[in-house]
């Protein structure tokens, strides 16, 4: 495969990967407050997450010779749920790519972010189909599956089974995304 490169990009560009990932959803916004099991949620103020925090979202790029330009084969995005706490949100690799450890590059790249900002876990909620591309990074399922992801899509609530998974960011997982 061609070299394949992580970068930051816009939610305007991550935005149409989205609605791959979430086809027929109703509001797809750059951060979610779906935040139920992150129990330092919003812990010192009754603000909104989105007047508290500002995501930042990744793209996996390759260069497209053919197209003469910077092709995003696969996203992810991340935003803090509290002062320790940061949440994964949004991975997405196209289905050609997969299995290349893109997906584990995107979320390093997370972890990374989060790590040298001082965040101390990172969270998410991955489908089961993508617990092992988390595993591989060093998340760690908390509990049982659960009902975790609900949406309006083309007005009717869509609810799925995903994983609540943490990684804890320390020194070992830091050798690991460096």
């Amino acid at each position: 495969m061609t070299q394949v490169t992580i970068e930051r990009i816009t939610y305007e560009e991550i935005h149409p990967f989205w609605e791959k990932l979430w086809p027929g959803r109703d509001d797809i916004k750059p951060m979610s407050s779906m935040t139920g099991l992150d129990p330092g949620v919003l812990e010192e103020t009754d603000q909104s997450i989105y007047a508290l925090y500002e995501p930042v979202f990744f793209g996996a790029t390759f260069f497209d010779e053919r197209a003469n330009q910077n092709m995003i084969i696969g996203v992810n995005s991340g935003h803090p749920t509290s002062k320790y706490r940061f949440r994964s949100r949004g991975l997405w690799v196209h289905p050609r790519a997969a299995g290349n450890g893109i997906g584990q590059a995107l979320l390093r790249a997370t972890c990374q972010y989060a790590q040298l900002r001082q965040f101390e876990v990172v969270w998410t909620f991955p489908r089961d189909k993508a617990l092992k591309t988390y595993e591989a990074v060093g998340f760690k399922p908390v509990g049982e599956m659960i009902e975790s992801e609900a949406y309006i899509r083309n007005g009717t609530m869509i609810r799925s089974e995903n994983w609540h998974a943490e990684n804890e960011l320390n020194d070992s997982v830091s050798e690991k995304i460096v």
